[in-house]
């Protein structure tokens, strides 16, 4: 029984901060910001190398999915 009293503690404290998560992202929404990765890596890494890890990651990330 203690622990459906914590199961339902837990359930009532997720949906209280799910709840302020909404309130919080109406309040400050967030703002997209495009970042040129390329333009701040060219100052330490090589075009080439740079060109070469883009590829890499895309292909990580991608890697369940058909481009």
């Amino acid at each position: 029984m203690n622990d459906k009293a914590d199961l339902k503690q837990l359930f009532k404290r997720v949906n209280r901060l799910e709840k302020e998560l909404e309130v919080l992202k109406l309040i400050y929404p967030r703002k997209g910001i495009i970042i040129s990765l390329r333009g701040i890596a060219k100052l330490k890494v090589s075009e080439e190398e740079l060109d070469k890890s883009i590829e890499e990651a895309k292909r990580s990330l991608f890697r369940n999915h058909e481009l």
